[in-house]
């Protein structure tokens, strides 16, 4: 009987040893994958990633972390909705991380679910005060939610913590134009282009505030016209961007290269419903057809 339960005892205690070490090196090896994954992340080497943050997972169900990184690929390249699952996964394992929420409400954005993502970006900034992606995020979301009061102060908050985020100077600058702030929307706009000259969208928005001052003396119309041109060569839907260089142009007295942008314009708005063709819009085409240069004013750039 003695050597039943010595032989017992000792089989409990391999037991408890197998596992001891079973879970050490799983930890271990799942912490080695997620590293691996991590580094394919930074090399922009999403699917080795994925195929790292996968293997943790099986490794380990409960590593936060994991899901985290996994939700990111899966929002930037696979599926929007599977991203919000990971990082739903992530939140439930670990709810104090403010990135996790961060990414979430970001997904969100992208889904055009405005009010869950206030309220991620919000939970991200209980938790990190001083998180200015978060402003910046909560402040777009605002924005698009047309609370612009509520988007200039995220916004501001953002640009404070973080001087050189362009995306916030010109979220901010699209809250202040619907403001009628227009000179601080230039200002900020300006701010943008300068910060990242490469997106076409900073340059539109600037030349659209300047369309407003072209009588103003120190707005240069051949800036304005090749930011508009710029933006259409990127975004050759866009009947807003034809409709603004139409403007720009007749201010030139090039009324009948306006005429010809402004058809274009009208014609992709009644096609694709992306803005609201006026009748102000169909007077000015008809202006301009008729090629009368008392309609506009020759423009100086001295």
């Amino acid at each position: 009987m003695d050597y039943y339960r010595y032989l017992g005892r000792v089989l409990l205690i391999a037991t408890l040893l197998v596992m001891v070490f079973s879970s050490a090196y799983a930890e271990e090896t799942a912490t080695a994958f997620l590293d691996k994954g991590l580094a394919h992340i930074d090399a922009n080497q999403l699917k080795e990633a994925l195929a790292d943050l996968n293997e943790v997972i099986k490794l380990d169900p409960s590593y936060a972390q994991a899901f985290l990184y996994r939700g990111l690929i899966h929002g930037r390249v696979t599926s929007i909705e599977r991203g919000i699952q990971d990082l739903d996964e992530s939140i439930r394992l670990d709810d104090k991380n403010a990135k996790a929420f961060y990414l979430r409400g970001s997904l969100h954005v992208f889904l055009n679910e405005l009010n869950p993502a206030v309220k991620d970006f919000t939970a991200a900034l209980d938790l990190d005060s001083g998180f200015d992606k978060a402003y910046s995020g909560r402040g777009a979301a605002y924005l698009y939610l047309y609370k612009f009061g509520s988007a200039l102060r995220d916004l501001s908050v953002a640009i404070e913590l973080e001087p050189d985020n362009a995306r916030a100077y010109f979220h901010r600058g699209v809250a202040n134009f619907h403001l009628y702030e227009l000179e601080q929307s230039l200002a900020d706009f300006e701010m943008a282009v300068h910060l990242d000259s490469t997106d076409s969208k900073y340059r539109f928005w600037r030349a659209k505030v300047k369309v407003l001052f072209l009588e103003g003396d120190h707005v240069k119309l051949d800036q304005v016209v090749s930011d508009l041109r710029s933006y259409i060569e990127d975004n050759p839907d866009s009947a807003d961007g034809y409709i603004n260089l139409a403007y720009a142009l007749s201010v030139g007295c090039l009324l009948e290269d306006a005429a010809e942008h402004l058809r274009t314009g009208i014609a992709l708005a009644e096609e694709n419903n992306s803005y609201e063709v006026t009748s102000r819009d169909y007077q000015r085409l008809a202006l301009y057809e008729s090629g009368v240069k008392t309609i506009c004013e020759e423009f100086s750039d001295e």
